[in-house]
C-alpha cells in the first residue's frame, strides 16, 4: 500500500500515523484543521500549511484511526483501503456513514472509488481528498446539531444509484450493477425495474425503506435507476 516516498511524506506531515511491517496498515492519531465554504462548495485542508483563501467554517479535530488495505474478497465489495475509528469516538451506524458489515467508513461513492483507483493509489491524496473531509464532516455533524456540511449519498442501493446518476461514463455500468447485486434483499426488486421497458415512476417506495415516495425521499436515486435502465436497454446488457 505504501512506497518509500509515501512513508517519508507521512513522517513529515502525519508523523503520528505509523505503518506496520508490511506497509498494509497505518495506525495512530490523525489531527487536522479544515474549512468548508458552502457558498463556494469548497473544502480545503489547512493543517498542511495551506492558507485559508476561502473563509468558511474552520474546524480542528483529532481521531484515533486505522487505515487497512482490503483483501480481494473483502465482504464489503470495496477496493480502497478501509478507514476504521477507535470505539467511543463516533457511533458506527449507517446514518453516520459506516458500513454495517465491518464498521469501516463510507467516504465516497462507488463510481468515485473507481475513478480514484484509475489514477493509482497515493496516500497523500487519499488522506487529504477522502479521509480528512470525511472526518471533518463527522466533526461538523457533532458540532452543528446533526447537520452535514455538504450533500451526502444514501446507503447501499440508494447510494449506488445516486452515484450512477452523476456519471456520464457508461463504463461504470458493470461496476454499478455489481454493487447493486450485492444487496441481495433489494436486488430482485431493482432488477425488475431495470428490465422494464417503461419509465420507472416516482411514486414507488424509496429504496432507503423510509416508506416515502422515491421522488420526494431520494430523487437522485430515482433518476439514477431510470438512467441505468435506459443505458442497459440501449446497450442490450444482460442482467
Amino acid at each position: 500500500m505504501l512506497t518509500d516516498s509515501e512513508i517519508d511524506w507521512l513522517k513529515t506531515h502525519y508523523s503520528t500515523l505509523k505503518p506496520n511491517n508490511d506497509r498494509t496498515e497505518l495506525k495512530g492519531v490523525i489531527s487536522f484543521t479544515g474549512t468548508y465554504n458552502s457558498d463556494l462548495n469548497n473544502f480545503i485542508v489547512l493543517s498542511d500549511g495551506n492558507e485559508n483563501k476561502i473563509g468558511g467554517i474552520v474546524l480542528q479535530g483529532s481521531y484515533k484511526i486505522a487505515i487497512k488495505e482490503r483483501k480481494k474478497d473483502d465482504p464489503t465489495g470495496l477496493k480502497l483501503p478501509g478507514l476504521y475509528l477507535e470505539e467511543g469516538q463516533i457511533v458506527f451506524s449507517p446514518e453516520r456513514h459506516f458500513n454495517v458489515i465491518d464498521k469501516s467508513a463510507c467516504f465516497c461513492g462507488p463510481i468515485e472509488e473507481e475513478l480514484y483507483l484509475e489514477e493509482g493509489f497515493q496516500i497523500q491524496t487519499f488522506l487529504q481528498n477522502l479521509i480528512i473531509p470525511f472526518l471533518y464532516e463527522q466533526l461538523y455533524y457533532d458540532t452543528y446539531d446533526k447537520r452535514w456540511p455538504w450533500g451526502e449519498y444514501g446507503h447501499g442501493t440508494t447510494g449506488v444509484l445516486e452515484s450512477y446518476f452523476k456519471t456520464v461514463d457508461l463504463r461504470f455500468i458493470e461496476s454499478s450493477l455489481y454493487r447493486l447485486k450485492r444487496d441481495g434483499k433489494l436486488w430482485p426488486y431493482v432488477r425488475r425495474m431495470l428490465l422494464s421497458k417503461e419509465y420507472v415512476k416516482g411514486h414507488i417506495n424509496c429504496f432507503c425503506e423510509s416508506g416515502d415516495f422515491i421522488r420526494r425521499c431520494h430523487p437522485e436515486a430515482w433518476k439514477g435507476i431510470n438512467k441505468l435502465r435506459k443505458d442497459i436497454l440501449e446497450l442490450a446488457i444482460v442482467i
